[in-house]
Order: structure tokens, then sequence, then C-alpha cells
């Protein structure tokens, strides 16, 4: 007997029990039977089978191994912009692109038709981006394994879907959420502990237990060509989230080092983990990306009063409770 596959593809549904991330993922699937020609030729048609079978997987091996090489020759420098292949992030982490490019922070699905058949990934415990569109099918995940395909089976993830809708599938089924996204939202998923939570705009909106592992990988999957987010690398860390880029706290207790509330730093998780430590700060803080200074705003001044300023953006401290009745968080 021969077998051709035939179906359709649902970018919402995963198959179950299908880990491809190569386009015939993320759709149902069935087998159509062909009826053979006639018992006369089976016997040599199977013969003829066999040696194109072995010469088949000669090749597939090749081919695959090819592919590989041809990958890693094109390591690139990410800020110049770059297409496919292994690419450097910042000299110590590489990722994996495949029908995507990369353009400073942007990642575009640049070919490939409608279908999950392009992804990013990189090893790494958080990521927080912006979704470029609200219009096109793009999957956020988080999983111990770097092949796992459209369901995540080896972690979680949530669904960029359009219309702006936010979207977890059920575990148990049945049990899934539908929230509101827009292109000015920074959505994030984070392996804290070994748990793995998602935040909007710094607010905790679901969280997966016993999900994460030691060592995990930052995927994201695209489906209709065009489909690009804006990964925000630095909000990645695991005791923090970003709440808005290109905005400042107007309320911050200190200025320019001016107190124990303002000091200068080389990174964002440095300046975090300074404020997390010091006594007065509330849950918010700032961090100037081009300077280095880094602010927080104290527990009597309630939540951060969102400034546009350059070079800055708002975090907000996950460990921190509210405390102070005028705070309103």
């Amino acid at each position: 007997m021969q077998y051709e596959e035939v179906g359709t593809r649902d970018p919402e549904a995963p198959l179950a029990g299908d880990d491809r991330t190569d386009g015939h993922a993320g759709g149902s699937r069935q087998l159509a039977k062909l009826s053979p020609s006639g018992a006369s030729m089976r016997s040599t048609t199977a013969a003829v089978a066999i040696g194109l079978l072995a010469l088949g997987g000669a090749v597939a091996i090749l081919s695959k191994s090819a592919l590989w090489f041809t990958s890693l020759a094109k390591i690139a420098d990410s800020s110049a912009g770059s297409v496919d292949g292994v690419i450097s992030l910042d000299g110590l982490q590489s990722a994996s692109l495949y029908n995507v490019a990369k353009s400073g922070s942007v990642y575009t699905k640049h070919s490939g038709g409608s279908a999950y058949n392009a992804h990013v990934v990189y090893v790494g415990r958080g990521i927080c981006l912006t979704a470029g569109q609200a219009d096109k099918h793009v999957r956020v995940g988080l999983t111990s394994h770097a092949d796992d395909g459209v369901g995540f089976d080896h972690g979680a993830y949530f669904g960029l879907f359009p219309g702006g809708r936010l979207y977890k599938p059920g575990d148990p089924p049945g049990d899934d959420f539908t929230k509101t996204y827009g292109t000015s939202d920074v959505v994030c998923l984070k392996a804290q502990g070994d748990d793995i939570v998602a935040y909007k705009n710094g607010e905790e909106i679901e969280t997966w237990a016993h999900k994460a592992a030691a060592s995990m990988h930052v995927k994201i999957l695209f489906y209709e060509q065009g489909g690009k987010v804006t990964v925000h690398d630095e909000a990645a860390g695991e005791g923090f989230n970003l709440v808005a880029r290109g905005h400042s706290c107007a309320n911050r207790a200190g200025l320019h080092g001016s107190n124990e509330f303002s000091r200068a730093f080389g990174s964002v998780a440095v300046c975090y983990e300074y404020m997390s430590g010091t006594p007065g700060c509330g849950m918010y803080f700032t961090y100037d990306a081009q300077d280095g200074w880094c602010d927080c705003v104290v527990e009597s001044s309630g939540v951060c009063l969102e400034d546009p300023k350059e070079h800055h953006s708002v975090y907000k401290m996950n460990h921190k409770a509210c405390t102070d009745k005028v705070m309103n968080c």
C-alpha cells in the first residue's frame, strides 16, 4: 500500500503528538489510501522501493549534515541584520534562526508562506517582547527541548493571535485563558524556580507549575509570513519584569547618585540586585541603558508615575509585596 498526507492546517490548534516544527505541525492530518495497481506489480515494486529507500536514507543523512555545516557557516554579527543560520546574540550566546531575519532586536518571518516553519531558538530562562502586529499567529515558549514543536510539550507557551488575543492552551484541557494584547504591551515568559510564569506589563497573568527544568530554551514560532516581534533581551531577569520602555519614574527617590536610592551600574541585572536589597525601595525601579543610572521608587511613594524619557525603562520587582495603602497596586 502507498499513502499520501492530506488535510488542513490550523495555526491555533497543535497536532496532538506531533513535535515537528517544519510546516507539517500545527494542523489536523489524515492518511488517504491509494489503491494498488495490481498484485502482479507488487514484488517488483517492493524490490525497487527497498533500493530507493536505502539510497534515499543515505542522501537524507548527507543533506542534513550539509545543512548543519551550512548553518554553522552563517554565524554573523546580529547588529548588522541576519537571515537564517546560527547567529551571535552577544558574543557569548548564539541563536538558531530558520526562515527568520533579525535586525537589531526585531525578528521577522521572511519566507515559508503560512505554516509553523519559522523559528528563533536559544538557551535562556526568560524572554520579554512586544508584538509587531495584532493580526498574525506567533507562539512564544520556554522548553527544556530545543526541538519542541508547536505544543511545547516540554515546557509552556502563550500565543499572540489575530484580533489582539493573548492565548494560553488548557492544562488541564479546557482550562484555557484568552486575554488581550496590543503592540505596545510587554509580555514575558520566565522560568522561576521550577515554574514557568507569564507576565503582561509587569503583572503576573499565568503560572505553569513544575514545568521548568535546570536548562531551558527560549523558542518563538511564526506562522504567517511577515509576522514579527521585538525582543527585549535585557528584561529577562528572573526577579524582575519590564513594565515600560522609553519611560522613567517621575517620583523616583534619587537622581544621579544623590542618595542610596540612585547608583550607576553596568547592567539592569546588577541594578535589580542592588535595589532589591536596599531598605525602603518599593516595587519599581528604573534603568538608564545609556549612562547606567539605576533609581528606585520608595515604598511610601506608591506606584511609578511614568514619565517619557529616552534610553530609560521601568521595571517591577517580582518579590516585592504591595504593603502601602496608597499604592493601590
